[in-house]
């Protein structure tokens, strides 16, 4: 094993006689080197978009959210808030309503998702920080307020912190009755517009929030609500949390934690990152045909150097090794190039936004990046295997020839 690893780091790191042979190898090792820190990037420029949707997300959703498996709303009293503030890890629980309704300003008018939340959601929601016009209240000396989205505003022409003309909410009632009184058909509260969030695209242009004994009298459903949002203390695990509470609550209830409540998204996000990295495999299979080629000339040229090393006692099994370590030595140092220069890219995107997005008003200044140790690993090793793989028909191919020029030397 010594001697095929030391002939083989000769023939990697002598120059070869046929130039040609020598320009197939470092073109894959560069390819194999590209190949490495591309996919190094592009796997943590996935995991950079999905940390940055989850920041966004927990400035609007809760860490958990409890509502009914069938059916639209349910009784606050059927879910014991305080006994879920008893456990260890809930910092707080905010009843919610939620449902699409019309909402008037002036001339303009627009479907919203009109989302009702009681008095804890300020204390413990990130809202604030997402607050660009007005303020961030929702009820102050006995008068009630809402906080619109940034493209709802867009929508309606609505002025933040606006004292003089209120938004006008409207809702279906029961409509057995409008042929006999149309004018009763609608549910209608105005309300004064306190302040615009601005969060993403969704949330923006689809979410007014208002104090939940509002939302209860427009939708007309008393004291019911439509979910139970979980707050939980920073640390403590959402998925661990979600199985504690599966087992208090009734059977007809759901829990879902923040991915889970955009769930779609997170999937498309990974289908198409398993896509990404298919293309990426069948590319790198493509760049491993150089190390292919190239071994397999080097297995030509040194035809009559593998005769002598069989002639003098060299197995066929020896002069297999030599090859296919020569191929790993190729691909092992493509990797680790590839590697660090994907590793010294990341770094600079990731603190200091090397490359910028380009797009005014954007989310992100920059291109969102994560690198995780984990994608470092996993690219190292496909990349390695596939190099070992390119080199295994080459060294077979060596140890015939050597099988060969040995009987014709002896």
């Amino acid at each position: 094993m010594k001697a095929s690893i030391f002939l083989a780091r000769r023939y990697f790191l002598t120059k070869k006689k046929q130039n040609f042979i020598n320009i197939l190898s470092w073109i894959g090792l560069s390819g194999v080197a590209l190949g490495s820190a591309s996919l190094v990037i592009v796997l943590s420029v996935f995991n950079g978009l999905e940390d940055l949707l989850r920041g966004l997300f927990s400035s609007f959703d809760p860490d958990l959210k409890i509502e009914l498996i069938e059916g639209r709303v349910f009784e606050e009293s059927e879910i014991n808030s305080g006994k879920l503030l008893e456990i260890s890890g809930i910092r707080g629980v905010v009843p919610v309503l939620e449902d699409n309704a019309l909402v008037q300003y002036r001339q303009n008018n627009s479907v919203v998702i009109l989302k009702g939340v009681s008095s804890e959601f300020t204390a413990h929601s990130k809202l604030n920080r997402k607050i660009v016009e007005g303020g961030f209240e929702m009820e102050k000396d006995g008068v009630q307020y809402a906080l619109v989205g940034r493209g709802v505003q867009y929508k309606l022409s609505l002025v933040a912190n606006e004292r003089f003309y209120p938004m006008r909410i409207m809702f279906p009632k029961d409509l057995k009755n409008v042929r006999l009184s149309p004018e009763n058909a609608l549910n209608q509260k105005s309300i004064l517009p306190s302040g615009v969030f601005a969060i993403e695209e969704h949330f923006d242009n689809n979410y007014i929030l208002v104090p939940l004994d509002f939302a209860q009298e427009v939708f007309g459903v008393g004291g019911k609500i439509s979910s139970m949002d979980i707050y939980l203390e920073e640390g403590v695990s959402m998925e661990e949390m979600k199985r504690k509470l599966t087992g208090a609550l009734p059977e007809k209830f759901k829990i879902s934690t923040r991915d889970e409540q955009h769930v779609a998204l997170f999937r498309a996000i990974r289908i198409e990152k398993l896509f990404v990295n298919m293309a990426f495999f069948f590319l790198l299979l493509i760049i491993s045909f150089n190390i292919f080629f190239a071994l397999s000339m080097l297995a030509l040229e040194k035809k009559n150097d593998l005769g002598m090393l069989a002639a003098m006692g060299a197995s066929p099994k020896m002069v297999f090794g030599i090859f296919i370590i020569e191929g790993l030595l190729i691909g092992g140092v493509g990797v680790i190039i590839g590697l660090g220069l994907g590793g010294v890219l990341g770094y600079f995107q990731e603190y200091h936004g090397l490359v910028s997005m380009g797009i005014e008003n954007a989310v992100s200044d920059a291109y969102p990046l994560k690198m995780q140790a984990m994608d470092f690993v996993i690219s190292g090793v496909v990349v390695f295997l596939i190099t070992a793989f390119a080199s295994l028909n080459p060294a077979i191919s060596a140890s015939n020839i050597s099988k060969s020029h040995a009987l014709k030397i002896s």
